[in-house]
């Protein structure tokens, strides 16, 4: 029989089996007991307010009916009350069951962790291709940067170089890169630019699908304080006659092109200077005649020795004696035009400083003229920074007079040589020749020292005066082959050259065949100027 439990308890398995068994005895019983009845209904028809219960051979036993009734009622209500029963304790089972915590805990666990770890793995992912085409991206515009060096400035050559090196290099796993290149800064710096993304596989899950890579990068053609290296470069220029009209003007832009390349803005940690050196039949050499010639370019007096009998008792000069020609001994000469022609001699080919028995002869005492005009009117210009006042010298140039090369060679060579130390400024003196097989501490020598000389043709004048072609060249030959002897890097540039032996001069001159220009027009001078600049640059990385 079913016991009461106090209420609230929980039921157990062994209450749950006992109703069970309760309920099916109960139910069996009432069964028996129903077949029982009807058995015996003729029986109790005669005794209406009792019934008779046969209980196999024991002896009849009567119940009265409202007895058979009420536990009818009973057993009805012990059904509900157990199918009442197992319903509440599965209920009861089923809240108060904690053996599912873990694995629903353990799902949502799960399913961060997966997102934190493979978030962190697209990371790293894009971070890595993300390096990957940033060092791509370097590499391209350096790939760029030099073929605008080596193609002579040609922007095509350079942005499709950038395009090849780039797609060679970028990572693999980036999807829908879009690089670009440019020149920027005049053409003296190549820009480079890339879009691209990753596929996130893991950070798709919660609705991030790609991560963009946003990249870029600059090679700018950097000389002086932003190179390794000291730049000293002299410019020999042609101003002579044949150079008139639009020739002149395009020597113009061309050596302006060149000096804002090669010229840089800081100056602090390394220099990058020009020198001028502008010739026609002779070099004007401007403030500082007096120092390369010892002669005052105001002129001076005659000098006479006089003999004791040209004085008086009271020890004045006679006046018969006065300016006496017989007595002269140096006649003096009068002001100078501030041009300088060849030394020849001893020191014909050397960079020897001016001095005694070195002094660099003035184009009036050669040539005995008494002008003080100087051809060209336009004098040299010391190693200098200043664009401005390079510029300004250029676009003053005039064409006019015969063509010296020689001198104007060797003018190239003085400007940039240490052993001319003591005539410039102090902002201008050459550095050392030692400076140039001095190595800096990524290996760039810590001094560069370049001549570039150009012409449109023979050089025919010697001294002031016509001479020799063929002399003239090899003179002007040998000088460049001293010089290059010194280190120097020696670029030529002709301009429309109509003879063999101007070609040949302008070869033999160069460091080799690969310094040597040829320019048949305007254009293709420019270019070959920004050529030599861009050479002589040297490539970074800006940003």
């Amino acid at each position: 029989m079913v016991q009461a439990r106090p209420q609230g308890q929980p039921l157990t398995r062994a209450d749950h089996k006992s109703y069970a068994n309760g309920s099916r005895r109960a139910i069996a019983a009432s069964r028996k007991e129903t077949q029982t009845n009807k058995e015996n209904t003729s029986e109790t028809k005669d005794f209406p307010g009792f019934l008779f219960l046969l209980a196999g051979n024991n002896c009849c036993r009567i119940m009265p009916a409202q007895r058979i009734r009420s536990r009818r009622r009973i057993m009805s209500r012990l059904r509900t009350q157990h199918a009442i029963a197992w319903r509440d304790g599965l209920l009861v089972r089923f809240a108060r069951d904690r053996s599912g915590n873990v694995a629903m805990i353990f799902g949502l666990v799960t399913m961060i962790v997966i997102t934190l770890v493979g978030g962190a793995v697209d990371y790293g992912r894009w971070l890595n291709a993300k390096s990957q085409n940033q060092g791509a991206l370097d590499a391209a515009v350096l790939a760029a940067g030099r073929a605008l060096q080596t193609s002579g400035g040609n922007t095509a050559e350079a942005i499709n170089a950038g395009n090849s090196y780039y797609a060679k290099m970028k990572s693999l796993i980036t999807v829908r890169d879009t690089s670009s290149f440019e020149l920027t800064q005049d053409g003296t710096a190549v820009r480079g630019t890339s879009d691209s993304f990753i596929a996130t596989p893991f950070l798709s899950l919660v609705g991030i699908n790609e991560l963009p890579i946003y990249i870029g990068a600059e090679a700018v053609l950097a000389a002086g304080g932003n190179s390794e290296s000291n730049i000293e470069v002299s410019l020999m220029l042609d101003v002579t006659g044949s150079m008139a009209g639009s020739k002149i003007t395009d020597l113009k832009d061309a050596a302006k092109d060149l000096i804002d390349i090669v010229v840089w803005a800081d100056q602090n940690e390394h220099t990058s200077k020009v020198a001028i050196a502008p010739f026609a039949p002779t070099v004007n050499v401007g403030d500082f005649f007096k120092a390369v010639t010892n002669e005052d370019p105001n002129g001076a007096p005659p000098t006479y020795s006089y003999p004791k009998s040209c004085y008086n008792s009271k020890g004045q000069l006679k006046k018969s004696c006065e300016g006496d020609s017989d007595y002269m001994v140096d006649p003096g000469y009068p002001p100078r035009a501030k041009c300088v022609v060849e030394r020849t001699g001893t020191y014909e080919f050397t960079e020897d400083a001016p001095g005694p028995g070195k002094w660099i002869p003035s184009w009036n005492a050669v040539t005995g003229s008494n002008s003080t005009s100087c051809t060209p009117a336009v004098s040299i210009v010391p190693l200098t920074a200043d664009k401005t006042k390079l510029k300004s010298t250029i676009d003053s140039f005039v064409a006019s007079g015969a063509t010296a090369g020689a001198v104007g060679t060797a003018w190239a060579w003085y400007l940039i040589s240490p052993e001319w130390s003591t005539i410039w400024p102090a902002e201008s003196r050459p550095a050392p020749y030692s400076d140039l097989t001095t190595l800096g501490p990524n290996g760039q020598p810590r001094l560069m020292k370049i001549a570039v000389l150009m012409t449109d043709g023979e050089y025919n004048t010697h001294q002031g005066k016509s001479a020799s072609a063929s002399t003239v060249s090899s003179k002007a030959k040998t000088l460049c082959t001293n010089m290059k002897a010194k280190g120097i890097l020696v670029y030529t540039v002709g301009f429309q050259l109509d003879t063999q032996l101007a070609k040949d001069t302008m070869l033999a001159c160069a460091t080799d065949p690969s310094y040597a220009y040829n320019a048949g027009d305007g254009e293709e001078l420019r270019q070959a100027f920004r050529d030599i600049a861009l050479k002589i640059a040297t490539l970074r990385i800006a940003k």
